[in-house]
C-alpha cells in the first residue's frame, strides 16, 4: 500500500516526506515521534509530453546542535538523473531507498518550471 501519491510541478524543492513530530507540552519543544513509516520504494513517472526531466532527489537528515537547534544534511539519492518523456523510474532498497521519517524528510526538485512528474512512495 502507498504511502504517498504527489504530483509535481515546476522547479521548486519540494518535500515529498515530512519528518514526523510530536510536541512535548512540558518543555514546548518538538520531538520526533517513533511510529514513524519506513521508506523502501519510490516510483518518479515523468508526465511532459515532450520533454525530458532532470530530477534531484534526497533525504534531508536533522540532528541536534547541541545549542537548541538543528542542523541539517543532506544525502542525495538522485542528482541530475535525466528521465525521458513517458518514462518511469523505480526506486527500491536495491537503489539506496530505505529509511524512516523520524528525523528525516525526502525532497525533489525538477529541472524546469513546466516539469511534470507523479510520485507513488511506499
Amino acid at each position: 500500500m502507498a504511502i504517498s501519491y504527489s504530483n509535481v510541478t515546476n522547479n521548486s524543492a519540494v518535500v515529498l516526506v515530512e519528518r514526523v513530530y510530536v510536541l512535548n507540552t512540558t518543555t514546548g519543544r518538538y520531538e520526533n515521534n517513533f511510529s514513524a513509516q519506513n521508506i523502501s520504494n519510490v516510483v518518479l513517472c515523468n508526465k511532459h509530453a515532450t520533454d525530458s526531466v532532470t530530477i534531484d532527489l534526497w533525504i534531508r537528515k536533522y540532528t541536534d546542535d547541541g545549542a537548541g537547534g538543528e542542523d541539517e544534511t543532506n544525502f542525495y539519492i538522485l542528482n541530475n538523473v535525466l528521465v525521458p518523456n513517458g518514462a518511469t523510474l523505480v526506486l527500491n532498497k536495491s537503489d539506496g531507498i530505505s529509511f524512516d521519517n523520524k528525523d528525516r524528510k525526502l525532497y525533489i526538485q525538477l529541472s524546469a518550471s513546466d516539469s511534470a512528474v507523479d510520485v507513488i512512495i511506499n
